[in-house]
Parts: C-alpha cells; sequence; structure tokens
C-alpha cells in the first residue's frame, strides 16, 4: 500500500512538473514516429516503434531536455499496445520517473518521464530515443500512429522556472491492405460522362440496326405478295 502511495506521489509530481509551463522557447526540435511507416504484418503479429526527439539545443535559453510526454492515438481495431518502455535519453543524465497509461479501447497511449529530484544541474541535448512501443497486429486495415501536439510536451528548466521548449510532431502510419485507388473527381466525371454517351450512342446505334432490318422483314413480305 505504501509503495503504491508513493508511486502515484511521484507519478503526479512528474506531471505537476511537466504541466508547469510560463514561457515557450523556440527551437529546431521535432518530435517523432520511427520507422514513420509500417507494413505487412498479419493479424498476431508484432512490431516496435520508437517515439524519438532529434536536435534538442544547449544553449543559454535551453540548457537542454528535462522532461517529455506525449499521447500517441491509434486505430484500436486494427492495433492494441501490448508494451510500453522507457528509451535512453532521458535516463543519460539522472534518474528519471517514468509514467504510462495505456487505452486499447479507446486508442490512445499517454506516455511522460522527467527527471527525479534531485534535478541534474543540465539538462540532455541532441537526439534520442524518448520510448519505445510494441503494437500487435489484431486485423487487417490500416491505422494512423498520431502524435496529438496539444498534449504532447518537450520542458527544460531555466533558473528555477520550468520552461516549455517549442518543437513540431510528426506522426506515423501502420498498414497490412493494399491502399484503396483514389481518382481525382473530374477524372470520375469523366469516365461517367464517357460510359453514359457511349450507352445513348451503343442504344441509339442498335435502335436504327433493328430499324432497319424491321424494314428489309416489311420489304420482304410486300415482295412476296405480290
Amino acid at each position: 500500500m505504501k509503495q503504491n502511495l508513493k508511486w502515484v506521489c511521484l507519478a503526479t509530481a512528474c506531471v505537476f512538473f511537466l504541466a508547469l509551463t510560463s514561457i515557450v522557447v523556440a527551437s529546431p526540435t521535432e518530435m517523432k514516429i520511427a520507422p514513420k511507416e509500417v507494413l505487412d504484418i498479419q493479424p498476431n503479429g508484432t512490431f516496435t516503434v520508437n517515439v524519438t526527439v532529434t536536435d534538442v539545443p544547449s544553449t543559454d535559453q535551453i540548457p537542454g531536455l528535462y522532461g517529455w510526454q506525449f499521447n500517441l492515438t491509434f486505430n484500436p481495431a486494427v492495433l492494441n499496445v501490448e508494451n510500453v518502455t522507457e528509451g535512453s535519453f532521458l535516463k543519460q543524465s539522472g534518474t528519471t520517473l517514468f509514467a504510462k497509461k495505456t487505452n486499447n479501447t479507446s486508442g490512445y497511449l499517454l506516455v511522460s518521464a522527467s527527471f527525479y529530484p534531485p534535478y541534474p544541474a543540465h539538462g540532455v541535448n541532441g537526439s534520442g530515443v524518448l520510448s519505445s512501443i510494441i503494437f500487435k497486429v489484431m486485423s487487417q486495415g490500416s491505422s494512423n500512429l498520431h502524435l496529438e501536439k496539444v498534449s504532447s510536451k518537450l520542458r527544460t528548466v531555466k533558473a528555477g522556472t520550468v520552461v516549455a521548449i517549442d518543437f513540431e510532431v510528426e506522426d506515423g502510419s501502420f498498414r497490412n491492405v493494399a491502399p484503396g485507388l483514389t481518382l481525382p473527381l473530374e477524372v470520375i466525371v469523366g469516365a461517367v460522362v464517357v460510359i453514359a454517351v457511349g450507352g445513348v450512342g451503343g442504344f441509339v446505334y442498335f435502335r436504327r440496326r433493328r430499324g432497319r432490318a424491321e424494314e428489309v422483314e416489311t420489304e420482304t413480305e410486300t415482295s412476296d405478295e405480290t
């Protein structure tokens, strides 16, 4: 019971740290799914993707990364999360607190990590893996692996103040079926017109042939009577 209470308190402290933001600092940093595209894994098979971070600066404005969070959504009819582990990026500079919440019914995964107090003098800069995710394929189909920008966060600490690091996100995708053929609307409309005109033309042609045949038949009968 005490262990559970301790974990809840630490997880709350991690979320509280990531929520504290008064300043946003621009940077070239990206959070992305790697590999970007996964293909042809059949039902009951598994695959792993990493959530990575690139180009975290180490400057007076951004003294490295101190904490992160991401919310990843997926199609639960096609994929389920089997396991989630923390990557090595943040851990290289200190002890971390790692928390995760998976919902395979609604199709989302919320994961976060931050330094365990006392915080190091400097955060981590550069590029690396934040977290690794093992998915199990449940059925044929496709799924976006979408990083929700609004609820994903990168944090640093400057002069005792928690500061948000601005970043871009890059989603991933999964597919084990052939993509559908998508044609421009004008092509579809053109094809329909051609088919319709061809059908009308063919109908007129055969009506004329039938009418001509009936005329010949009438002429023959008249000739016979004569």
